[in-house]
């Protein structure tokens, strides 16, 4: 979903995201916007995770934005992407949120 300077990636329950589908999204995120710095909303469903190999590349071929918000429903999901966050160097901030509505104000702030 695409809104002026808003994508947003909406995952399914029990996703396990690997490499493909990483290049999947950055392939998509370029196609749409090009090279414009956007704000990135990810929302995972119920259980969603990532394969190490999925997090290696997504680090090296990352796309910057202007900031991201992520959704994370599962309190142990949140607590170790947040850990996760400590360790993975972006160029723009990143927090993780409950609610949209929340996670929507944060980004346009």
């Amino acid at each position: 979903m695409i809104h002026s300077d808003l994508i947003c990636y909406e995952y399914d329950d029990h996703a396990n995201l690997d490499v493909d589908d990483i290049k999947e999204c950055i392939a998509a995120q370029e196609d749409t916007i090009g090279d414009r710095l956007v704000y990135r909303l990810q929302i995972s469903g119920k259980q969603t995770t990532m394969t190490n190999e999925g997090r290696k590349y997504l680090e090296k071929h990352g796309l910057d934005v202007k900031k991201e918000a992520y959704i994370i429903k599962s309190l142990a999901h949140k607590m170790i992407y947040n850990l996760f966050l400590k360790m993975r160097r972006t160029n723009y901030p990143t927090k993780t949120f409950d609610h949209i509505d929340k996670a929507s104000d944060w980004l346009k702030g």
